[in-house]
């Protein structure tokens, strides 16, 4: 019980930590539907949901991308957050992975990458400054490994530093171990500008996209610039075998607003806890396991 209550002091922690950030720097709290109708990856890494009585093929929402879109494109502050449950079908996960957890997802009216990054990392900052965070941190005796700083690497770069020819999980630590050799500082990575053929449904510039990682010693967050040439993008879509015939109303929306440029993140909060705790196991940090490995006990 003792490691229940401190899993869960945590997490409550971390959310008014989140709310808070964003509630004081005019971000608009929306909320997204969980239930949805399109298939938005491989069928097998969906979760399928069926109610009685309706005939519609449904799922529990992987991403609320496609809403935030749409409420940062009406918000009058231009910037929009959500805190909320996602749901993935992964069958496997090496620990890393969770079939439900809390994402932190954010959108605002931008055509600039570095907006985005400024956004991220001032969040991050205003955790690490959070004076009942620090308490926690004390009382469980926890020494935190927030970042000294965010250095920003382009993938390409990235490659020839870690001499590889892809960049995954392995290759993440790898970076990370590789920019924290023999400094005196912790750092944490922005890894951007990832090639237009593996990273499509962000903005496009010659052969790479507008689109970054935060990476510790485990991927973070995701995230990047909006495409705004719909009918191109469905086709990419429709070719990776996603279904947009249930996207209707975004393509309209986005066609109508075509001139206005948004961008977003999505945060994993319990890949946030594990790198400011030291812990790179989704099952040691959530109260509830939810994650391929392990049966659903309650």
């Amino acid at each position: 019980m003792k490691e229940l209550s401190e899993k869960l002091q945590l997490q409550t922690l971390l959310l008014n930590a989140t709310h808070n950030y964003f509630q004081k720097n005019n971000y608009d709290n929306i909320v997204s539907p969980k239930i949805v109708l399109f298939k938005d990856d491989e069928i097998d890494h969906l979760i399928g949901v069926q109610i009685k009585g309706r005939e519609e093929e449904l799922f529990l929402s992987r991403s609320p991308q496609l809403y935030k879109e749409i409420a940062c494109l009406n918000s009058l502050s231009g910037r929009v957050y959500e805190v909320g449950p996602v749901f993935r079908g992964e069958p496997e996960g090496n620990f890393r992975r969770a079939n439900e957890f809390v994402g932190v997802d954010v959108e605002i009216k931008t055509n600039n990458l570095s907006d985005l990054l400024i956004s991220l990392e001032r969040y991050v900052n205003s955790i690490k400054e959070n004076s009942k965070l620090e308490e926690y941190f004390e009382k469980q005796e926890i020494i935190p490994c927030f970042p000294d700083e965010i250095i920003k690497i382009s993938y390409s770069e990235a490659l020839k530093q870690i001499n590889s020819k892809k960049i995954n999980s392995k290759e993440e630590k790898k970076l990370y171990e590789m920019v924290n050799k023999n400094s005196s500082k912790r750092r944490w990575i922005f890894l951007t500008e990832f090639p237009a053929n593996s990273r499509g449904f962000y903005q496009i510039n010659g052969d790479i996209t507008d689109s970054f990682d935060l990476i510790s010693e485990w991927e973070i967050c995701s995230g990047g610039l909006r495409r705004n040439d719909v009918d191109t993008y469905f086709n990419l879509l429709e070719k990776i075998g996603w279904s947009t015939k249930e996207m209707e109303l975004y393509r309209q929306i986005k066609s109508e607003t075509k001139d206005i440029k948004t961008g977003g993140y999505g945060v994993g909060l319990e890949r946030l806890a594990g790198a400011i705790i030291g812990k790179n196991n989704i099952g040691e940090i959530q109260p509830y396991k939810r994650i391929p490995e392990e049966k659903i006990r309650f």
